[in-house]
C-alpha cells in the first residue's frame, strides 16, 4: 500500500537542488544585465558600455568619471534607448509565465 503525503529529500541533494537554483537565478541575472547594456551599447550613435554604466549611475546619483561627456549621448540613452529597454522589459515580465499553485 502506496501512502499518501510528502515526500522526503536527503538533506544533502536538498542543499545541491538550493545551490543550482541560486547557481542559476545569479547567472541569468548577470545575462540579463549583460543584455540590457547590450542593448543600449547597440544604434546608430556610437555609444561605449562604460558610457551606458556611467550614465545609469549618474541616474542613481553616484557622479563617476565614467558618465558621458557628451549631452547629445546622455540625451540619446535618457529619451531613446533607456525608456525602449524598459518596455522591452516589461513585455518580458507580462509574458513570462505565472507559477502554478
Amino acid at each position: 500500500m502506496v501512502e499518501q503525503g510528502s515526500v522526503s529529500i536527503p538533506a544533502p541533494m536538498n542543499r545541491r537542488i538550493r545551490l543550482r537554483g541560486v547557481i542559476l537565478s545569479l547567472s541569468l541575472v548577470a545575462v540579463l544585465v549583460g543584455a540590457v547594456i547590450a542593448s543600449a551599447v547597440m544604434g546608430q550613435l556610437a555609444i561605449t558600455p562604460g558610457d551606458v554604466i556611467g550614465s545609469l549611475l549618474k541616474w542613481m546619483g553616484f557622479n563617476t568619471s565614467l558618465a558621458p561627456a557628451d549631452p547629445v549621448i546622455e540625451a540619446t540613452l535618457e529619451v531613446v534607448r533607456f525608456p525602449r529597454i524598459v518596455m522591452a522589459l516589461a513585455c518580458l515580465l507580462y509574458t513570462s509565465p505565472s507559477p502554478r499553485d
